[in-house]
């Protein structure tokens, strides 16, 4: 049997941050969709790719989703 991984779950705060207009739409323009899933179910903005480095600062840093 092949098993899957259970995708990661959403971050809702992230996904709100998005909707409520607090990051702007640009700050997405150049990202790839892998970039935008990593933000929004990676909780630990250190693990992030370096492509992401410009969203850190809407996510407080001692904060861990």
């Amino acid at each position: 049997m092949d098993q899957q991984k259970p995708s990661p779950k959403i971050i809702k705060s992230r996904f709100n941050m998005i909707a409520e207009g607090v990051i702007p739409q640009e700050a997405f323009e150049n990202l790839q969709e892998k970039h935008v899933k990593i933000f929004l179910t990676e909780p630990d903005p250190r693990k992030w790719p370096p492509e992401l480095t410009h969203l850190k600062k809407y996510v407080p840093e001692d904060t861990v989703a």
